[in-house]
């Protein structure tokens, strides 16, 4: 509600999608629009290239799967989110999961947090800064989450990684029509199934990101000269 009231009050809007500026004019804003992209590329753009030196990961491992887990309605549900757990213990694939507070809470309420633990395929991490998360995705195979940002940010050239949504809609339909994300639910089935195939081949197409080419702030600061 609150972004929807803000759309309706602003005078300049920036869209980072093509998409998102028709939803926009459904709502029959009064502002002008314009399409700059994401200023979440510009981040991965300039940052990516100096993540390493200023991670403090000191892992080294090879061949993994990246997952982070946060949203409510998976991470506050037994029952969802034994589903999506069970799957990724019985893919047998390696995954570096680091753990938000809120998912830490709630793995340990329903018994599951010992059986990531135990597992030999899971390597567990707290909570990671940007560089960190940053080094992550660039060196993993694909990716598993319900993190709205990092399917954003997954499609910046320097990271370019297959993002398995755990989540039953997206709000970032642009790299799921892009071939850069993939809806799969919170079903067991049905994430087992997507891991298995993913693992075999995670390369995605060459399209460009869906979010612009990282000058988003450049073509913001222009719009905003031009008009005030």
């Amino acid at each position: 509600h609150n972004r929807i009231a803000v759309d309706h009050i602003s005078e300049l809007l920036f869209a980072p999608t093509l998409n998102s500026k028709n939803n926009l004019l459904s709502e029959k804003v009064h502002g002008k629009i314009f399409v700059t992209g994401n200023t979440v590329i510009d981040s991965i753009n300039q940052f990516s290239k100096i993540s390493k030196k200023h991670s403090n990961l000191s892992i080294d491992l090879k061949e993994y799967a990246l997952m982070t887990l946060h949203r409510s309605e998976n991470v506050d549900k037994k029952l969802i989110l034994s589903s999506i757990i069970k799957g990724i213990l019985d893919s047998n694939q390696k995954f570096v999961f680091p753990i938000h507070p809120r998912t830490l809470k709630h793995l340990r309420k329903f018994g599951l947090y010992n059986k990531l633990k135990n597992s030999k395929n899971i390597l567990l991490l707290n909570s990671v800064g940007y560089f960190e998360m940053l080094e992550l995705m660039k060196n993993c195979q694909y990716i598993v989450t319900d993190s709205g940002g990092i399917q954003e940010e997954a499609t910046a050239p320097t990271i370019r990684k297959k993002v398995i949504v755990v989540r039953k809609t997206t709000d970032r339909p642009e790299a799921v029509l892009g071939g850069f994300s993939e809806i799969v639910g919170t079903n067991y089935n049905d994430i087992l199934k997507s891991l298995k195939k993913t693992s075999k081949n995670p390369s995605i197409s060459k399209k460009k990101s869906p979010y612009g080419d990282g000058n988003s702030a450049k073509k913001i600061i222009r719009h905003l000269k031009n008009n005030l």
